[in-house]
């Protein structure tokens, strides 16, 4: 209700004794969070800016697959993707590096593993 500026009448009352709680002003909480939302738009734009795989896409479209676009932190070890799972993203890595590990299927099976850096 907030961040969307919607008045709501509620009651709110202790379930228990010595409840801390933490409050904000609307209006700053409201102003904090857009600007760190706009903050984060415009480095993710910029970083896409820098894909080459995108170079040919036009500033309107980019700012279309900016505005789809999240983040996604990946811990050592993880896996976002792995082979034999179908998956509705493309991946970009905006920082660090990423193994990739792929079977090509010729006459034999072989396995080539390449590593991702940002871009």
């Amino acid at each position: 209700a907030l961040l969307e500026q919607c008045p709501r009448s509620v009651s709110v009352v202790s379930a228990r004794s010595s409840v801390g709680v933490w409050a904000a002003d609307g209006r700053l909480f409201r102003r904090a969070v857009q600007g760190a939302v706009m903050s984060q738009i415009a480095d993710n734009r910029l970083f896409l800016d820098s894909v080459s795989l995108l170079a040919d896409l036009s500033t309107r479209a980019l700012d279309t697959v900016c505005d789809a676009s999240t983040v996604q932190v990946v811990d050592v070890g993880e896996c976002p993707a792995w082979m034999g799972r179908e998956t509705s993203h493309i991946y970009f890595v905006k920082s660090g590096k990423l193994r990739v590990t792929a079977s090509v299927y010729n006459y034999n099976t072989q396995s080539e593993e390449v590593l991702l850096s940002p871009g």
